[in-house]
Protein backbone atom coordinates (compact mmCIF):
# COMPACT_ATOMS: atom_id res chain seq x y z
CA UNK A 1 0.00 0.00 0.00
CA UNK A 2 1.89 3.55 -0.76
CA UNK A 3 0.74 6.78 0.73
CA UNK A 4 1.10 10.03 -0.67
CA UNK A 5 2.04 12.62 1.62
CA UNK A 6 1.86 16.73 1.09
CA UNK A 7 5.93 17.48 0.22
CA UNK A 8 4.83 20.87 2.12
CA UNK A 9 4.42 19.35 5.54
CA UNK A 10 7.48 20.45 8.02
CA UNK A 11 6.52 18.43 10.71
CA UNK A 12 2.79 18.12 11.47
CA UNK A 13 0.08 15.22 12.01
CA UNK A 14 -4.83 12.22 13.13
CA UNK A 15 -8.37 11.33 12.24
CA UNK A 16 -9.22 13.49 13.17
CA UNK A 17 -6.28 18.88 12.52
CA UNK A 18 -5.62 23.06 14.17
CA UNK A 19 -2.40 25.15 13.26
CA UNK A 20 -1.20 27.69 14.64
CA UNK A 21 1.99 30.08 15.33
CA UNK A 22 5.36 28.02 14.81
CA UNK A 23 5.63 30.90 11.60
CA UNK A 24 6.38 33.67 13.82
CA UNK A 25 8.68 31.41 15.70
CA UNK A 26 10.71 31.14 12.67
CA UNK A 27 11.50 34.72 12.33
CA UNK A 28 9.05 35.17 9.50
CA UNK A 29 5.57 36.92 8.69
CA UNK A 30 3.91 39.32 11.77
CA UNK A 31 3.84 38.24 15.22
CA UNK A 32 0.78 36.19 16.35
CA UNK A 33 -2.48 38.15 17.84
CA UNK A 34 -2.18 38.12 21.66
CA UNK A 35 -4.18 34.81 22.98
CA UNK A 36 -7.21 35.21 24.77
CA UNK A 37 -9.41 32.02 26.20
CA UNK A 38 -10.67 29.89 24.98
CA UNK A 39 -8.39 30.43 21.94
CA UNK A 40 -4.96 29.53 24.22
CA UNK A 41 -6.55 26.27 25.09
CA UNK A 42 -7.48 25.66 21.51
CA UNK A 43 -4.19 26.80 20.32
CA UNK A 44 -2.27 24.54 23.05
CA UNK A 45 -4.06 21.13 21.97
CA UNK A 46 -3.54 21.57 18.15
CA UNK A 47 0.22 22.14 19.21
CA UNK A 48 0.03 18.93 21.59
CA UNK A 49 -1.20 17.31 18.35
CA UNK A 50 1.27 18.18 15.90
CA UNK A 51 -1.29 20.61 14.16
CA UNK A 52 0.21 24.21 14.93
CA UNK A 53 2.67 25.11 12.07
CA UNK A 54 0.76 27.75 10.48
CA UNK A 55 -2.97 29.57 10.83
CA UNK A 56 -5.67 26.62 10.40
CA UNK A 57 -6.38 24.59 7.06
CA UNK A 58 -2.86 25.94 5.86
CA UNK A 59 -1.24 23.58 3.35
CA UNK A 60 1.09 22.79 6.42
CA UNK A 61 -1.89 21.22 8.96
CA UNK A 62 -3.11 18.17 8.98
CA UNK A 63 -5.62 17.90 6.30
CA UNK A 64 -6.18 13.88 6.38
CA UNK A 65 -5.06 10.81 8.51
CA UNK A 66 -5.07 7.28 8.34
CA UNK A 67 -4.36 4.28 10.92
CA UNK A 68 -4.66 0.83 11.05
CA UNK A 69 -5.49 -1.18 14.14
CA UNK A 70 -7.12 -4.17 15.44
CA UNK A 71 -9.63 -4.71 18.69
CA UNK A 72 -13.36 -5.23 19.03
CA UNK A 73 -16.58 -4.05 17.71
CA UNK A 74 -20.04 -4.81 19.34
CA UNK A 75 -23.31 -4.55 17.43
CA UNK A 76 -25.89 -1.99 19.25
CA UNK A 77 -29.22 -2.91 18.73
CA UNK A 78 -32.36 -2.56 20.37
CA UNK A 79 -32.64 -5.53 22.21
CA UNK A 80 -30.64 -5.76 25.32
CA UNK A 81 -27.70 -8.17 23.93
CA UNK A 82 -25.38 -6.15 21.55
CA UNK A 83 -23.46 -9.12 19.12
CA UNK A 84 -19.35 -8.69 19.80
CA UNK A 85 -17.26 -9.57 17.07
CA UNK A 86 -13.33 -9.42 17.01
CA UNK A 87 -11.86 -7.18 14.33
CA UNK A 88 -8.54 -8.74 13.15
CA UNK A 89 -8.09 -5.67 10.74
CA UNK A 90 -9.17 -1.88 10.97
CA UNK A 91 -8.31 0.89 8.10
CA UNK A 92 -9.76 4.45 9.05
CA UNK A 93 -9.10 7.00 6.43
CA UNK A 94 -9.89 10.70 6.57
CA UNK A 95 -9.88 13.88 4.98
CA UNK A 96 -11.15 17.12 6.63
CA UNK A 97 -12.10 19.96 4.99
CA UNK A 98 -12.72 20.94 1.26
CA UNK A 99 -10.19 21.39 -1.21
CA UNK A 100 -10.79 23.38 -4.06
CA UNK A 101 -11.90 20.71 -6.60
CA UNK A 102 -15.18 22.72 -7.91
CA UNK A 103 -16.01 20.08 -10.76
CA UNK A 104 -15.28 17.28 -8.47
CA UNK A 105 -17.17 14.85 -6.79
CA UNK A 106 -14.30 13.72 -4.84
CA UNK A 107 -14.73 16.15 -2.03
CA UNK A 108 -13.78 16.28 1.65
CA UNK A 109 -14.94 15.85 4.46
CA UNK A 110 -14.79 12.77 4.12
CA UNK A 111 -14.41 8.95 5.76
CA UNK A 112 -14.30 5.44 5.36
CA UNK A 113 -13.64 2.76 7.54
CA UNK A 114 -12.43 -0.82 6.34
CA UNK A 115 -13.07 -2.99 9.04
CA UNK A 116 -12.48 -7.20 8.71
CA UNK A 117 -13.92 -9.10 11.30
CA UNK A 118 -14.84 -12.43 12.52
CA UNK A 119 -18.97 -13.16 12.89
CA UNK A 120 -21.12 -14.82 14.38
CA UNK A 121 -20.77 -17.89 12.65
CA UNK A 122 -16.92 -18.26 12.81
CA UNK A 123 -16.07 -16.96 9.44
CA UNK A 124 -13.63 -13.81 8.18
CA UNK A 125 -16.31 -10.68 6.97
CA UNK A 126 -15.76 -7.32 5.81
CA UNK A 127 -17.98 -3.90 6.23
CA UNK A 128 -16.96 -1.29 4.38
CA UNK A 129 -18.60 2.54 5.56
CA UNK A 130 -18.00 5.96 3.88
CA UNK A 131 -18.97 9.52 4.21
CA UNK A 132 -18.41 12.37 2.34
CA UNK A 133 -20.15 15.21 1.15
CA UNK A 134 -23.19 14.38 1.88
CA UNK A 135 -23.89 11.00 1.37
CA UNK A 136 -23.27 7.74 3.20
CA UNK A 137 -22.61 4.37 1.50
CA UNK A 138 -21.48 0.94 2.20
CA UNK A 139 -19.08 -0.97 -0.29
CA UNK A 140 -17.79 -4.76 -0.30
CA UNK A 141 -14.43 -3.34 -0.54
CA UNK A 142 -13.26 0.23 -0.74
CA UNK A 143 -14.09 1.85 -4.04
CA UNK A 144 -16.47 -1.63 -5.03
CA UNK A 145 -20.11 -2.62 -4.74
CA UNK A 146 -21.62 0.69 -3.42
CA UNK A 147 -24.60 0.78 -1.74
CA UNK A 148 -26.52 3.66 -0.17
CA UNK A 149 -26.90 4.00 3.07
CA UNK A 150 -27.89 8.14 3.94
CA UNK A 151 -29.93 6.94 7.31
CA UNK A 152 -26.38 6.64 8.97
CA UNK A 153 -25.11 10.24 7.03
CA UNK A 154 -25.61 12.13 10.08
CA UNK A 155 -24.10 9.62 12.27
CA UNK A 156 -20.98 8.57 10.38
CA UNK A 157 -20.01 12.62 9.85
CA UNK A 158 -20.33 13.00 13.42
CA UNK A 159 -17.95 10.26 13.96
CA UNK A 160 -15.54 11.87 11.55
CA UNK A 161 -15.54 15.31 13.19
CA UNK A 162 -14.98 13.54 16.78
CA UNK A 163 -11.33 12.25 15.71
CA UNK A 164 -8.72 14.07 17.75
CA UNK A 165 -7.66 16.54 14.84
CA UNK A 166 -10.83 17.20 12.93
CA UNK A 167 -11.85 18.76 16.65
CA UNK A 168 -9.22 21.09 16.43
CA UNK A 169 -9.85 22.20 13.24
CA UNK A 170 -13.71 22.46 14.04
CA UNK A 171 -12.55 24.63 17.07
CA UNK A 172 -10.98 27.44 15.00
CA UNK A 173 -11.56 30.26 12.72
CA UNK A 174 -10.98 29.80 8.66
CA UNK A 175 -7.67 30.80 7.50
CA UNK A 176 -6.51 33.48 7.83
CA UNK A 177 -8.24 35.08 10.24
CA UNK A 178 -6.98 33.81 14.10
CA UNK A 179 -8.65 32.70 16.95
CA UNK A 180 -11.42 30.64 18.56
CA UNK A 181 -14.34 29.53 16.17
CA UNK A 182 -17.93 30.97 17.08
CA UNK A 183 -18.91 29.63 19.62
CA UNK A 184 -16.10 27.45 21.47
CA UNK A 185 -16.26 27.85 25.04
CA UNK A 186 -13.64 26.57 28.02
CA UNK A 187 -16.73 24.85 30.67
CA UNK A 188 -15.75 26.21 33.63
CA UNK A 189 -14.86 24.64 36.94
CA UNK A 190 -13.53 21.59 35.37
CA UNK A 191 -11.18 19.99 36.83
CA UNK A 192 -9.15 19.67 33.38
CA UNK A 193 -9.09 21.48 30.91
CA UNK A 194 -12.26 21.08 28.77
CA UNK A 195 -13.61 22.66 25.46
CA UNK A 196 -17.38 23.25 24.52
CA UNK A 197 -16.82 23.09 20.43
CA UNK A 198 -20.02 23.63 18.89
CA UNK A 199 -19.74 20.35 15.66
CA UNK A 200 -22.95 20.72 13.06
CA UNK A 201 -25.14 22.38 15.36
CA UNK A 202 -24.29 20.33 18.06
CA UNK A 203 -21.69 21.01 21.28
CA UNK A 204 -19.48 18.47 21.74
CA UNK A 205 -17.48 18.42 25.45
CA UNK A 206 -13.69 17.88 25.16
CA UNK A 207 -11.70 17.02 27.95
CA UNK A 208 -7.79 17.33 27.38
CA UNK A 209 -5.13 14.75 29.12
CA UNK A 210 -2.32 16.44 30.93
CA UNK A 211 -0.37 16.76 27.53
CA UNK A 212 -3.27 18.87 26.04
CA UNK A 213 -4.67 16.17 23.76
CA UNK A 214 -8.44 15.09 23.83
CA UNK A 215 -8.48 12.16 26.55
CA UNK A 216 -12.86 12.45 26.58
CA UNK A 217 -14.84 13.24 23.99
CA UNK A 218 -18.70 13.72 24.57
CA UNK A 219 -21.46 14.27 22.32
CA UNK A 220 -25.80 13.86 22.36
CA UNK A 221 -26.53 12.37 19.06
CA UNK A 222 -28.76 10.56 16.70
CA UNK A 223 -28.00 6.90 16.48
CA UNK A 224 -29.57 4.96 13.28
CA UNK A 225 -30.24 2.22 15.27
CA UNK A 226 -30.64 3.63 18.90
CA UNK A 227 -31.94 6.85 18.38
CA UNK A 228 -30.97 10.42 20.77
CA UNK A 229 -27.84 8.29 22.90
CA UNK A 230 -24.79 9.63 24.04
CA UNK A 231 -21.61 8.72 22.55
CA UNK A 232 -18.05 9.03 24.38
CA UNK A 233 -14.62 8.63 22.24
CA UNK A 234 -12.01 8.18 24.88
CA UNK A 235 -8.28 8.81 23.79
CA UNK A 236 -5.65 7.31 25.14
CA UNK A 237 -1.49 6.45 24.92
CA UNK A 238 -0.83 9.11 22.19
CA UNK A 239 2.27 8.41 20.06
CA UNK A 240 4.61 9.82 17.65
CA UNK A 241 4.04 7.23 15.21
CA UNK A 242 6.42 8.49 12.51
CA UNK A 243 8.64 10.20 14.19
CA UNK A 244 9.71 12.99 11.76
CA UNK A 245 6.73 14.51 11.76
CA UNK A 246 5.57 15.06 15.20
CA UNK A 247 1.82 14.58 14.93
CA UNK A 248 0.22 12.24 17.82
CA UNK A 249 -2.31 10.18 17.27
CA UNK A 250 -3.99 7.71 19.91
CA UNK A 251 -2.46 4.13 20.09
CA UNK A 252 -6.23 3.42 22.11
CA UNK A 253 -9.27 4.26 21.07
CA UNK A 254 -12.57 3.11 23.10
CA UNK A 255 -15.99 4.23 22.13
CA UNK A 256 -18.98 4.08 23.95
CA UNK A 257 -22.60 4.33 23.83
CA UNK A 258 -24.73 5.32 26.82
CA UNK A 259 -21.91 3.92 28.78
CA UNK A 260 -21.74 0.20 26.67
CA UNK A 261 -18.22 -0.08 24.97
CA UNK A 262 -19.26 -0.28 21.38
CA UNK A 263 -15.91 -0.28 20.07
CA UNK A 264 -12.37 -1.20 21.36
CA UNK A 265 -9.21 -0.11 19.14
CA UNK A 266 -5.62 -1.16 19.15
CA UNK A 267 -3.13 1.02 16.64
CA UNK A 268 -0.59 -0.30 15.36
CA UNK A 269 0.20 2.25 12.01
CA UNK A 270 -0.22 5.59 11.43
CA UNK A 271 0.59 8.03 8.70
CA UNK A 272 -0.49 12.49 8.45
CA UNK A 273 -1.72 13.55 5.01
CA UNK A 274 -1.84 9.85 3.16
CA UNK A 275 -4.02 10.51 -0.54
CA UNK A 276 -6.97 10.02 0.33
CA UNK A 277 -10.60 11.02 -1.86
CA UNK A 278 -14.35 9.83 -1.40
CA UNK A 279 -15.30 10.20 -4.71
CA UNK A 280 -19.55 9.40 -4.50
CA UNK A 281 -20.42 6.84 -6.77
CA UNK A 282 -23.00 7.16 -9.28
CA UNK A 283 -25.08 4.57 -7.97
CA UNK A 284 -25.51 6.59 -4.65
CA UNK A 285 -25.99 9.92 -6.31
CA UNK A 286 -28.40 8.59 -8.36
CA UNK A 287 -30.48 6.61 -5.45
CA UNK A 288 -30.04 10.16 -3.49
CA UNK A 289 -31.85 11.98 -6.75
CA UNK A 290 -34.76 9.38 -6.81
CA UNK A 291 -35.75 9.73 -3.12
Amino acid sequence: MQYSKARSITGIFLVALSCAPAVAQRGGGAPPPPMVEPWVTVRSMADALGHIRQVARSDRAVGAILFVGKGTLSEPRRSGTWPQYKISKVVGEAAYFTRDQPNSSAKAPGARWDIEYTGADGKAQRMVHVVAGKQAWNETKPGVGPTAAQKEFAYRQMQLWLQPHALALAAMKPEPAAGAADGVKLQAGAAQPTLIIPVNGTPVTVTLDANKRPARVEADVEHPVLGKVKLENLYSDYRNFEVAYLVYFPARIVQKINGRTTLDLTVDEFHTNPYVVFPVPREVSAAARSN
